[in-house]
C-alpha cells in the first residue's frame, strides 16, 4: 500500500505519503505506519482472545518493511518470527542466540540502534525478577538518551506490559518507560503495550496511546477500563467478542470500529510451548570461542566502568567566580529536556550532576543554540567557586554511571 517517499519527517518515517498497515481479515481496516512505529499503541484481551496474533500481524508488517523493533518477550512467544525474519534472540535461555544479563543493557540497545538489528529480548528465562527490571530499565534508558540525537524510527514492544508499567507499585523500569511513553515520540521511539489485564496497566501509559484495541475481556475490573475509555455499551459487548475480534479506538478515526483481525503468517509458539525444545542447537563440545566471548564481555565491562570524558569547558568571566556551559554530550548522557532542572552535589574537588531538583545547587536547563537543537545549563559562580576555579581554567565533564556526570578542574589542560 506504499508509494514513493517524498520527504522524511522528524523521527525518520515518511510523512508526506500514506503508508498503512493492513490488519483486518476483509482488508478494509488499516493503521498508519507512522502511528504504529513512532506512536503509542495498546493491545489487550484475555488469554485466547487473539491479542498475540494481532501483535504478530503488526510485527510482521514492520519487520517486512525493514524497520527495527525491540520486543520485550515475557513468554518466548515471538521466537517464531525468526523463521521468516532476521532477528537477534537475546535472553537467559539455552535456545537464545546470545545470553544477556542486566549488565548487558547498553549492548542490547546499542546493537538495535547502531546495527538496526531487530531484537527479541526474551526475559522468560530469568529467575530473578529484579534483574529483569534492571535490564529492561537499562535498555529503555539507553534508548531514550541516545535517541535524542539519533532519532531513528524504532518500535519498543512490551509483552505483559502490566509487569513493567503497573498501575500500582512503581519501580525503576516503570518510571523510565512512562518517561519514554510521554517524551520518546519526538525521538522516534514508538511503544506498543500488550496485556491480559488492562486494569493493572498504568493509566499514565494508556492515556498516552494513539490507538487501542480491545479483544475479549470478561473480568469486571478490565471491562470497566473499556467503560472508562469508550462507554458502558462497549464494556458489555467486549465480553462477547469472537476470537480475533477487537474494538479499535484511534485518534485518527471516528468512533469505535469492530474489527476481525487477519491471521498472522508466522507460527504461534504461545499456544504450543513444547515446540521451544526444537529451537536452537547445542554444540558437541564447548569450544574456546565460547569462553573467549565471556572474556570479551568482562573486558568491555571494565572499559564501561571507566569514566568517559564528555567534554572540556572553559570558565568565562562573570559575576563571582565566573561561569561555564556544559554542552550537547552532557545533555545527551543525562537525557534532560529544556525546562527541566539539574541538581548539583558538591563533593571534594568535584561536582556530581544529575537530573532533578534536590541538590546543594540547582540549575534550570534551556534550549541551546547552534546547528543542532539541544538543552543545556549554565554552571554559575556558586558551582565554579565550589571547585576553586576561576576564569580561564578548564573544567572536565566525565561520566559516573548512566545518570550522573562529574565536573572537575582539568589540571592537565
Amino acid at each position: 500500500m506504499s508509494s514513493e517517499s517524498k520527504s522524511r519527517g522528524r523521527g525518520g518515517v515518511d510523512r508526506d505519503v500514506d503508508i498503512e498497515v493492513s490488519i483486518s481479515a476483509d482488508g478494509e481496516t488499516a493503521l498508519p505506519l507512522q502511528s504504529v512505529v513512532c506512536g503509542r499503541g495498546f493491545l489487550t484481551g484475555k488469554s485466547g482472545s487473539g491479542k498475540s496474533n494481532s501483535a504478530g500481524v503488526l510485527l510482521e508488517e514492520i519487520l517486512g518493511r525493514g524497520i527495527p523493533a525491540l520486543i520485550v518477550d515475557t513468554d518466548g512467544e515471538h521466537v517464531a518470527l525468526k523463521e521468516e525474519y532476521e532477528l537477534l534472540h537475546a535472553g537467559a535461555s539455552a535456545e537464545c542466540d546470545v545470553n544477556v544479563t542486566a549488565e548487558s543493557a547498553h549492548t542490547v540497545a546499542d546493537v538495535v540502534l547502531d546495527s538496526n538489528v531487530p531484537t527479541i529480548l526474551d526475559v522468560s528465562g530469568f529467575f530473578d525478577e529484579d534483574e529483569v527490571v534492571d535490564l529492561v530499565a537499562g535498555v529503555a534508558r539507553r534508548l531514550f538518551i541516545r535517541q535524542r540525537s539519533l532519532q531513528k524510527p524504532l518500535l519498543l514492544v512490551l509483552e505483559e506490559c502490566h509487569e513493567f508499567i503497573p498501575q500500582k507499585g512503581k519501580d525503576d523500569a516503570s518510571e523510565v518507560l512512562v518517561k519514554v511513553a510521554k517524551r520518546g515520540r519526538k525521538r522516534g521511539i514508538g511503544m506498543l503495550g500488550l496485556s491480559q489485564r488492562p486494569a493493572d496497566v498504568s493509566k499514565e501509559f494508556i492515556t498516552q496511546c494513539d490507538w487501542l484495541a480491545f479483544h475479549r475481556l470478561t473480568w469486571p475490573n478490565d471491562t470497566d477500563v473499556v467503560g472508562d475509555l469508550v462507554d458502558r455499551d462497549h464494556a458489555e459487548a467486549v465480553q462477547d467478542l469472537a476470537t480475533g475480534e477487537a474494538f479499535l479506538l484511534a485518534d485518527w478515526g471516528r468512533g469505535v470500529r469492530r474489527v476481525q483481525w487477519r491471521q498472522k503468517d508466522t507460527p504461534d509458539y504461545g499456544s504450543a510451548p513444547a515446540i521451544e525444545e526444537a529451537i536452537g542447537t547445542t554444540p558437541d563440545r564447548i569450544g574456546r570461542d565460547i569462553f573467549e566471548a565471556f572474556e570479551d564481555e568482562d573486558d568491555s565491562d571494565d572499559e564501561e566502568a571507566r569514566p568517559e570524558t564528555l567534554g572540556t569547558y572553559t570558565v568565562f568571566k562573570g559575576s563571582g567566580s565566573g561561569y561555564t556551559q556544559p554542552g550537547l554530550p552532557v545533555a545527551e548522557h543525562l537525557g534532560f529536556e529544556a525546562g527541566e532542572s539539574v541538581a548539583v552535589e558538591i563533593g571534594d574537588d568535584e561536582l556530581l550532576v544529575t537530573v532533578g531538583d534536590e541538590g546543594d545547587l540547582t540549575y534550570s536547563t534551556y534550549e541551546g543554540t547552534g546547528a543542532k537543537e539541544y538543552a543545556q545549563f549554565t554552571l554559575g559562580s556558586a558551582g565554579v567557586g565550589a571547585l576553586d576555579a576561576e576564569p580561564g581554567d578548564t573544567l572536565r565533564v566525565e561520566t559516573v554511571g548512566e545518570e550522573t556526570v562529574r565536573i572537575v578542574v582539568d589540571t592537565e589542560a
